[in-house]
C-alpha cells in the first residue's frame, strides 16, 4: 500500500498539509481554515489523523460553502470594493452634514452612531455588496439570544443598517437593499388612573403642582409643551 503523498494540496479557500511538531512531521494533517470562511471569524486550524480524512473534511466544507452562497445569494454579485466599515463612516459623515443644515436632529444622529458602533462588530469588513438578507437575520438572531438586545434596539440597528444600504443603493454601489422582516415588539401596557384615582393625586399634591397634575390629565397634554406652559414649578 504506497503512502499518501506530503504535498500540500487545496480545496477552495482550504489548504491541507501535513501536521508539523517542533520541525517534524507528526503522521497527522491539518486542515486550514481561513478567517473569512470561518465561523468564528478568525483562522481556524483542524487536525485529522490522516490525509484522507483532512482531504474529506475540506470537501465537506466546500459543499457547505457553496450551498451556503446559492442560499444567500451573494455568489453571483459582483463586490463592490468598499466595506461596510469605510461607507457607514461616510454615511454619518453625510448625516453630521444634515444635522449642520437643520434637516436632522443632533439627538437622532448620537443615536445613528451607537447603533453603527454595534453594527461594525458585525459588518465591519463584509463587502457591502455582499450584505445578504441571511446576513439581517444572523444578526437578529445573535442580537437577540447571544446579547440578550430587546426588540426595539434590534429593529433600531437594521432600520439604520438599511438606511446606510439604500444610500449605496442610490450611488449604485449595490443592486438593491436586501429584504428583512422585523422583530415583532409587544405592545406596551400603560396604566391609565381613573378620574377617581386622579382626583385622589391631586388632593396630595401642592397648590400648583395639582393644578397641573389636572391640566395633564385632562388635555393630554405631550410632555415638551407642558414643561413650556408651566414654567418652573
Amino acid at each position: 500500500m504506497s503512502k499518501p503523498s506530503l504535498k500540500t494540496e487545496k480545496r477552495g479557500p482550504f489548504t491541507i498539509r501535513p501536521r508539523k511538531r517542533d520541525g517534524s512531521l507528526t503522521g497527522a494533517w491539518v486542515v486550514d481554515i481561513p478567517p473569512h470562511v470561518s465561523p468564528s471569524g478568525k483562522r481556524v486550524r483542524e487536525t485529522h489523523e490522516t490525509k484522507t480524512a483532512a482531504l474529506n473534511a475540506a470537501e465537506r466544507m466546500l459543499r457547505d460553502l457553496q450551498l451556503m452562497g446559492a442560499i444567500r445569494g451573494d455568489g453571483a454579485v459582483k463586490p463592490s470594493g468598499i466595506t461596510f466599515a469605510e461607507f457607514a463612516e461616510r454615511w454619518l459623515e453625510k448625516q453630521s452634514d444634515r444635522v449642520a443644515t437643520g434637516k436632522k436632529r443632533s439627538s437622532s444622529l448620537l443615536t445613528n452612531a451607537y447603533q453603527v458602533k454595534a453594527l461594525l462588530k458585525t459588518f465591519a469588513v463584509k463587502d457591502i455588496s455582499r450584505v445578504v438578507t441571511k446576513d439581517i437575520e444572523d444578526y437578529q438572531k445573535k442580537r437577540t439570544v447571544e446579547d440578550a438586545c430587546k426588540p426595539p434596539t434590534i429593529n433600531g440597528e437594521v432600520a439604520t443598517l438599511v438606511q446606510i444600504l439604500s444610500w449605496a443603493q442610490e450611488l449604485q454601489l449595490i443592486r438593491q437593499v436586501p429584504r428583512h422582516e422585523g422583530i415583532p415588539v409587544s405592545p406596551r401596557k400603560v396604566s391609565i388612573p381613573t378620574p377617581e384615582e386622579v382626583t385622589r393625586i391631586v388632593e396630595h399634591l401642592a397648590d400648583r403642582t395639582g393644578l397641573l397634575a389636572l391640566f395633564l390629565a385632562e388635555t393630554g397634554c405631550e410632555r415638551t409643551r407642558r414643561f413650556r406652559l408651566s414654567g418652573p414649578i
